[in-house]
């Protein structure tokens, strides 16, 4: 597994989450204020990390957006955006927090089959390959190694098409 990720990672993907509807102002105001405390430094992230409640999300996303300038964050087309927003859910289930089916089912039901991201749509097939291999009473290794396999890609933030042996089709 990786190392665990810096503030300014943690600050992206709480932006990515935010512009896939994951997350509201207290999440992202959180990733504000530990990139604040781990050395990045902005007017606009200032702002951002006081932000306490609920925002309007117009003006979140014009913050986030000023944020994003003055720190020159990276773009986030779909399929990074994708990417980003599941690394911080890959991370739990890498690290025991959550199973391997959990991880699947929350990208099934988070982003369906319609990602950009090539490895986030094999993570959300997999739900379906567990969930079959589950009812079948068969063995459930080759899908967990295979969710396991998609999460340290997904981490690593490799976004082509999924290795012949991920796919395992």
């Amino acid at each position: 597994m990786s190392p665990a990720p810096d503030a300014r990672t943690l600050l992206i993907e709480a932006v990515a989450r935010r512009m896939i509807g994951l997350d509201g102002s207290a999440e992202v105001s959180r990733a504000a204020a530990d990139a604040l405390a781990a050395g990045e430094d902005s007017p606009a992230l200032a702002e951002l990390a006081a932000v306490s409640g609920h925002m309007n999300p117009f003006e979140l996303d014009a913050l986030i957006a000023h944020v994003a300038t003055e720190l020159a964050l990276p773009d986030l087309p779909p399929a990074a955006r994708d990417g980003r927003a599941a690394a911080a859910q890959c991370r739990r289930m890498l690290t025991g927090e959550i199973s391997a089916a959990a991880l699947a089912d929350w990208t099934h039901g988070v982003f369906g089959h319609t990602s950009e991201h090539a490895i986030v749509n094999a993570l959300a097939r997999f739900s379906d390959d567990h969930s079959d291999a589950a009812y079948a009473g068969r063995p459930l290794d080759t899908v967990t190694a295979r969710i396991r396999a998609a999460a340290e890609l997904i981490v690593a933030g490799v976004r082509q098409e999924p290795p012949e042996w991920l796919d395992g089709r």
